[in-house]
């Protein structure tokens, strides 16, 4: 009685509101009934007003719509929302006498094909072009948030970053059809408790939603609209975490004290939103989210120290007068500390010099990495004055590495030179790019399109090398200042024209302009004498850039078929490039391409797929076309090649994804294949005796490899991979099937002599999600791997994987307690050279219990508890076959305490925990 009262008290005060003048208009109001017996206004619905020769258009705010003016005579109303049944009326229209109406929608499901089983709900069930998930057919537990609902649903691909639904990521969540966690689409799926989510809609639509010019709404693109108990208007959860531990193992000197601390604040509503992050921890974590902590994810294999901090906001606006846009400000600070230790051995094949050579580093790596970046936006929109972009990027980094190089040459297994170097860098570099564009249009079917950027790159090294070879009189001891700066500045123009409006089909001119202009000193100094420093010639040079690409492009974009859009483009790009240098001859060339570009994209939430060719350019950089010496390594040396061609690269691209009835099976198919023309690959010449070279006016030394560039033809790929998901009713899972084939066809040069190298990489993976019950989560994955590679002279590397992998949580045990522990094993056979085999076996656990009213935990994690972990990986190049073994530093524990807390402002009052709605009812005097 009390809700009736309600919507009748909002009914009279929106319709005594439009009451003024009905001399010329038509008004009424939009009750939304839905199919959980709830009612309320239909916010976003679209209205039409058809007349013979005349349709008026319109949306609902709050319920309300209203037409003004219109003709009198016979028309109709036709009403449309997503997840809502259609709504006609035949209207007959009188100066003066046309009532308020008042108009009922209810909610219209059509269940994909499924089997009707008595007691099963529907996982999901489709209404036109929209999707429709319903929560209650998977399982969540404690503490879930709508991600984990999303991971179980059939035809979506999940990671840390992204979600695909049907094989298209999606760029919006909505809540309740509002941006609360605002544009970020993955801060609605993580922060939004999953035990408030009554039904996630998946559908398409324009970027720009608010516009009603063709020219301005953009793309179609796939977006969430999640439905609330709550109806969440606001939200701000915060979380204290705190961790200390040790290694577990005794040999590892790095972090024997293991340590983290981080605070997290954030604050959501539709029109602002304002969040923080701090941290510091050396325990390899690279967020602050409490749920990587309890879930125990791999902290990898090297040593990391971390601290971190961010603060961003945003804030959005929509005015009566149709202007509607967004301020957006990001900033985060970053200090990290690395330490890698690795070691490498490339075994060569045969050739003229040589029966048998091995080449081995060991090198320890520390790195230290200060980092500032900050970035501002904003947008402004109006359909009469167009739309203002303004973007703002700036970062300062600096960073302190220090590295260990130990080299050892083998030939013919006698020792041939062994080398212990020593390098220490200092790098400083400061960014800023600010990008502007803007749109508009001339008429209702012509609109143009300017913008404009500039970036500037600032940066300062200062480099020391320790060269100790074996020979006293190549000893270096090298000191290396340098700067550089680099100015880029890019202009565009378009220039659209729709053809036919009722199926956007539109036609595009396109120019575009890119500048370069920069420049680089460095000088070294061999410091083996302090007293008398001598220019070292080969680190010493100085050069400025002066790069100029335009391009000009026609666009044509239609609709050939129901649902079926064509781009079709092609175009002209010129490219110079000039580069002064004192210590060599300049250079100066203009390359000149065609552009083209084709593709079909068919849209159907259930059936979709896309089919595209493009032929892409590629100029050489400044890195591949100086000749000048890189000595960084005395024995693997590089330099550039003054006559690199430019290259082409065609590229075909096939994807399918479908829903296939019945249980709502999907099947994905990706297939990509590229040829590329004059591709520049490395060229490796080996001098077994001390050799001067001239062109580069530096001397070799023995048992070295010089590798440059070289064009060459005759490189091409396919990659292929077909995903199969099938939902698992019974016990409320979800299996996927991946299934891959990788080909590369990949030639090079040894010398002068031109050979290929043929890979052949065949995969399959198994994954298995199953929430058995609100307490159990079970997650299995298989994944066999297979890679061999042939080359010209039948040389071959041939190397089996195979991971298996399983995790097993239980979210309550005797109320207050849970349990996460992760195995995984990893088995690799290498049937090359060193016929390698490599078994891992990692085991992770995690023991905690809920404490202060459930919003705290406490709780004992222990990374690598059968200590069997070894890092190893091969893989065959142009000459030689690499075999890489790295330290691992992720065995420890940590004992961690977490507390949430927070608050909700919603059209629904409850008892609140971490930030959550967890019960409900109706407030007094709110809808």
């Amino acid at each position: 009685m009390k809700k009736a009262t309600i919507y009748i008290s909002l009914l009279f005060i929106a319709l005594t509101m439009n009451a003024q003048d009905k001399t010329n208009e038509l008004s009424g109001f939009i009750i939304h009934k839905q199919e959980n017996g709830s009612n309320g206004s239909l916010d976003g619905a679209n209205i039409f007003l058809i007349y013979a020769k005349d349709t008026l258009k319109t949306t609902s705010i709050n319920g309300v719509f209203r037409f003004k003016p219109i003709k009198t005579g016979k028309a109709k109303l036709i009403i449309t929302a997503i997840g809502c049944r259609k709504i006609e009326k035949e209207l007959d229209i009188i100066a003066g006498k046309n009532p308020n109406l008042y108009i009922e929608i209810l909610d219209e499901s059509i269940q994909l094909e499924e089997v009707t089983i008595k007691g099963r709900i529907p996982i999901v069930t489709q209404n036109g072009d929209t999707l429709i998930f319903n929560p209650k057919a998977v399982n969540v537990q404690e503490g879930d948030v709508a991600m984990n609902i999303v991971e179980q649903l059939p035809g979506t691909e999940t990671d840390d970053h992204s979600v695909k639904i049907m094989g298209k990521q999606v760029t919006k969540t909505y809540i309740d059809g509002k941006l609360i966690f605002g544009s970020d689409p993955m801060a609605a799926l993580k922060n939004l408790s999953a035990t408030d989510v009554l039904k996630i809609k998946a559908y398409d639509e324009y970027e720009n939603t608010k516009t009603k010019k063709l020219m301005y709404r953009g793309d179609l693109t796939r977006v969430l609209n999640i439905e609330t108990k709550s109806k969440l208007i606001s939200s701000w959860k915060a979380h204290l975490l705190a961790s200390a531990g040790s290694n577990l193992d005794s040999t590892n000197d790095k972090g024997k004290f293991r340590k983290g601390l981080g605070f997290t604040a954030n604050f959501f509503s539709e029109k602002f939103l304002l969040t923080s992050n701090v941290f510091h921890n050396n325990i390899n974590r690279k967020s602050n989210n409490i749920k990587d902590v309890l879930s125990i994810s791999d902290p990898g294999s090297t040593y990391n120290e971390t601290t971190y901090a961010d603060l961003a906001t945003e804030r959005s606006w929509d005015t009566e007068n149709g202007t509607y846009g967004t301020f957006r400000a990001f900033y985060t600070f970053g200090y990290n500390r690395d330490n890698t230790n690795t070691r490498s051995e490339q075994h060569y094949f045969p050739d003229n010099n040589y029966q048998q050579r091995l080449y081995e580093e060991q090198n320890s790596n520390s790195d230290k990495k200060q980092n500032h970046y900050s970035e501002f936006s904003f947008s402004n929109s109006n359909d009469k004055w167009g739309e203002f972009r303004w973007n703002q990027l700036i970062t300062y980094n600096n960073n302190k590495d220090w590295q260990s190089l130990y080299i050892y040459n083998e030939e013919n297994n006698l020792q041939t030179s062994k080398s212990l170097m020593h390098y220490d860098n200092l790098n400083k570099n400061f960014h800023v790019k600010e990008d502007v564009s803007y749109v508009n249009s001339i008429t209702d079917r012509i609109g143009y399109t300017l913008e404009s950027s500039v970036d500037i790159n600032k940066g300062k090294d200062h480099s020391l090398r320790i060269d100790t070879l074996e020979s006293s009189t190549t000893q270096t001891y090298l000191t290396i200042p340098s700067k550089l700066r680099n100015t880029e500045w890019n202009g565009n123009a378009q220039l659209i024209y729709i053809l036919n409006p009722k199926n956007d089909t539109q036609i595009s001119l396109d120019y575009s302009v890119k500048y370069e202009n920069g420049w680089k000193h460095q000088f070294a100094w061999n410091m083996l004498s302090p007293t008398n420093p001598q220019t070292d010639e080969a680190n010493t040079y100085s050069y400025k850039v002066n790069n100029l690409t335009q391009k000009q492009e026609v666009s044509f974009h239609f609709f050939p078929f129901k649902n079926t859009s064509c781009d079709i483009s092609a175009g002209l790009k010129e490219t110079t490039l000039k580069r002064k240098e004192k210590e060599m001859d300049n250079y100066r060339k203009t390359f000149i391409s065609p552009a083209v570009a084709i593709s079909f994209v068919h849209t159907d939430i259930t059936n979709s797929w896309s089919a595209a060719y493009r032929l892409h350019n590629f100029v050489p950089n400044i890195v591949q076309l100086r000749p000048q010496i890189d000595n960084s390594n005395p024995y693997t040396l590089r330099s550039g090649n003054p006559n690199l061609k430019q290259s082409y690269l065609h590229s075909f691209l096939f994807n399918c994804n479908r829903m296939l009835g019945k249980h709502n099976h999907t099947i994905g198919v990706i297939i990509n294949a590229s040829i590329r023309q004059h591709s520049p690959v490395a060229k490796t010449t080996y001098y077994n005796a001390e050799t001067y070279l001239p062109e580069l006016q530096y001397t070799a030394p023995a048992h070295s490899s010089l590798i440059s560039f070289e064009n060459v033809k005759g490189y091409w790929g396919i990659k292929g991979k077909l995903i199969w998901q099938a939902p698992i009713r019974n016990i409320k899972s979800k299996y996927a099937l991946s299934t891959g084939f990788n080909y590369e066809h990949n030639p090079y040069y040894i010398g002068e002599n031109k050979t290929t190298t043929r890979t052949y990489d065949p995969s399959l993976e198994h994954f298995l999600l199953c929430n058995l019950t609100k307490r159990l989560k079970i997650t299995i994955s298989a994944n066999t791997h297979y890679v061999h590679s042939i080359n010209t002279e039948n040389y071959t590397s041939k190397t089996f994987y195979q991971t298996a992998g399983a995790t097993f949580d239980i979210s309550q045990i005797c109320k207050y307690f849970y349990l996460s522990s992760h195995y995984n094993f990893i088995f690799s056979h290498d049937y090359g050279i060193n016929k390698e085999i490599n078994r891992n076996h990692t085991l992770h656990l995690n023991i905690g219990c809920k404490v202060l009213n459930r919003k705290g935990d406490i709780s004992i994690t222990a990374y690598d508890l059968l200590n069997s972990h070894r890092t190893f990986n091969s893989q065959m190049y142009s000459n030689y076959i690499q075999n890489t073994w790295s330290n691992y530093y992720g065995r420890f524990f940590t004992i961690n305490f977490t507390y949430r807390f927070g608050k909700v402002k919603s059209s629904y009052e409850g008892i609140t925990n971490d930030g959550s709605i967890r019960e409900y009812r109706p407030m007094s005097g709110k809808i």
